[in-house]
């Protein structure tokens, strides 16, 4: 992908990549639930949870969904057609949606890798692509 990209592109993509795995390790092992009980006898507990531990598989999923975004936007941007520049902002615009949908809660884990696609998408295309795309077919 590199060859394609400018550095700063190459760049914000694999952290983007980076990030998208972290955010599914944050998932699975730190603690982003807490809670605390008290018995009968006035002793009080506490317990934390991890987001898979609470919302099971389905929350895996969720966390993974950036990453896979991720993904298809990297190859919408190298994909040697003239249609691979508006998935790739019609794939971000989705993550967008989903990410100020979720701020109050998992969304601010997303937010940087969504500032990190959106540098990928603003990448201009080749000069070679542009010359394809507009010669008649």
């Amino acid at each position: 992908m590199s060859r394609r990209w400018r550095m700063r592109t190459t760049i914000a993509w694999w952290c983007a990549v980076a990030y998208g795995i972290a955010v599914i390790g944050i998932a699975l092992l730190a603690p982003l639930y807490s809670s605390a009980t008290e018995d009968s006898d006035g002793v009080q507990s506490l317990s934390t949870a991890t987001l898979v531990e609470v919302e099971g598989v389905s929350g895996l999923v969720t966390m993974s969904v950036p990453l896979l975004v991720t993904l298809a936007v990297g190859a919408a941007r190298v994909a040697p057609t003239r249609w691979g520049r508006p998935v790739a902002w019609v794939l971000w615009s989705l993550l967008c949606v989903g990410t100020v949908l979720a701020l109050m809660s998992v969304g601010v884990l997303v937010l940087p890798l969504t500032v990190a696609l959106l540098i990928v998408c603003l990448e201009p295309g080749s000069a070679r692509m542009a010359e394809r795309a507009s010669v008649p077919a």
